[in-house]
Order: C-alpha cells, then structure tokens, then sequence
C-alpha cells in the first residue's frame, strides 16, 4: 500500500518535529544558570574584541567595551537586535551566552551521566516506595525524558479514595519523604542533571474525579444536602460550594440569614453525617 503526502502535510510534520526539537533544547537550557551562560558570552567577546581592535583594545575596562562593541559583537554573531539596543543589564550577557548555544556556535559542558536514573535504580526505587506505607488508591509512575530530569507522577484513584479513605499524608508529603529518602540513604544529590545530580519534580492525577465535577452530581448532591432537616426546620441555605482535591471533598456552605450561630454548626455536622454514609468520614470537610 503506497502513502502519499503532500507538501502541507510534509511541512505540518517537519513543524512537529522542529516544535519538539526546540522544546528538548529549551529543557536542556534550563539545567543551566545565568552564571554558565555569561561565560559562553566572555569565552567569545573579549577574543572577538582583540582579533578585531587589537590586544590593547581587548584589555580595556569591560564597562566600556560593552557600552561601545555590544551592539557589533552581537551583530558579528548573528544574533538578531534592533540598531538602538545598547548594553543594558546582564540579563542581557546572559540571553546573548544563550542565543551562542543554541546557534551550536558554543557546547555547554555537562556532568551529566548517560544512563537513565530510573533505569539504573530501578530496584531501589521500589523498595523505598514500600517504607512510604501509601494507601491502595495512591500509585506512582515515573517520566524520564532525558538522563536524570524525573518527573514522579502520583495517581490517586479518586472513587476508591472517597469510599476507603484512611492516610493523613498529602501528596507534598509523600514527595519529600522519598526525595529525603534518596538523599539520606541512596546518598543521591538533588540538583541540575549538568552537576551530575538529579533534578525530581512531582505531579498529580486525580483518576475517575470527573464523575464528581458533573454538573448533573454535584447538582443532585446539593438538591440532597438541601433537603436535609433539623427537627420541624428545613436548613435554610442559599448556596453551596463543592471542590474536590487529593485531601477530598470539600463542602462549603453559605447559609441564610435567618439561620443563627449554633444552628450553622448543628447543620454542618448534620450535612457531615449525611455525607459519611457515602464516603469515608477522613474524606469529608464541611466548612461555612
């Protein structure tokens, strides 16, 4: 079976393909500080200055030779500025060592390892997920996209967090407690990959909260809550605010004006006891 492509659909993937190039490079580029950029600069512009105007030029104060080569070094590097840009902040030398980079006119140097972290302990990394004692709704996965740049991924399963419930812990927690454990008995150094050190970053999925975000639940959870009454007395309340986290439910309640203080409470742990016959009670906050 023959595939043609035409020339759009060529150039749309050759975009594609150029769009994820540009954003591997940027990530690279982040590993890097403001410091290693301004030297790729000076690597460059004092050489420049002294191979055009001469070694007695070259060693003038550096203050000066901003103020009066900026403009033609960036020029000479192609890197594009406007007639007017002058030499401002070293915001300025730092963008410049940037732009050097990503013109392969510089190699950054790099300690960092060639095999991928998760790969390598990939073993030790499940027996230190054990000692953090997470509950069965709560799994971990790992991205690695380039050598050492990890992203840990805590799924929560929504549902079954609702209606099991139980861990005081929260995602931040769990995070620190494992990243302390890599450092305190792996004697892994957190950091930039280029340090040879591992740069961990968490984030979270909450799975199967979507039933909970419907309009058609929240609204029929409401219509319940509302229904509810003390004694004779219906709860009188003018609205209701439902937000949904890895800590739970959160029930938010803006009550009439006829209803008085110890009323509200009354009614609060009415709604709660009403809520708790649902779903696990450590996942349940009632609050006005």
């Amino acid at each position: 079976m023959k595939y043609i492509i035409t020339e759009s659909h060529f150039k749309h993937y050759v975009s594609v393909i150029t769009e994820q190039e540009d954003d591997d490079e940027d990530d690279e580029l982040e590993l890097y500080t403001s410091e290693d950029f301004i030297e790729v600069f000076f690597n460059y512009f004092r050489p420049w200055i002294k191979s055009n105007h001469g070694d007695e030029v070259g060693q003038y104060p550096l203050s000066y030779l901003l103020k009066k080569y900026y403009q033609d070094f960036c020029k000479y590097s192609g890197v594009d500025i406007d007639d007017d840009d002058e030499f401002n902040y070293y915001s300025d030398l730092v963008t410049m060592g940037k732009s050097l980079v990503k013109k392969k006119q510089h190699k950054l140097p790099t300690l960092r390892p060639t095999s991928k972290f998760t790969e390598k302990y990939s073993r030790q990394i499940q027996s230190l997920l054990k000692f953090l004692n997470m509950p069965e709704w709560l799994t971990v996965s790992f991205e690695e996209r380039s050598p050492y740049k990890v992203i840990m991924s805590f799924n929560i399963d929504f549902p079954s967090m609702m209606k099991i419930g139980g861990s005081e812990n929260n995602i931040s927690t769990y995070f620190n407690e494992f990243t302390e454990q890599l450092e305190n008995y792996m004697g892994i150094k957190l950091g930039s990959p280029s340090h040879g050190e591992l740069d961990i970053d968490k984030t979270m999925l909450l799975n199967g909260v979507d039933e909970f975000s419907k309009p058609k639940f929240q609204k029929e959870l409401k219509t319940q809550i509302k229904s509810l009454r003390m004694g004779n007395r219906d709860i009188d309340i003018y609205s209701i605010k439902i937000s949904l986290s890895d800590r739970g439910m959160t029930v938010k309640i803006n009550f009439g004006r006829r209803t008085v203080y110890h009323e509200k409470q009354k009614y609060v742990n009415a709604i709660r006891d009403f809520l708790s016959t649902m779903y696990s009670e450590d996942k349940i906050r009632v609050t006005y």
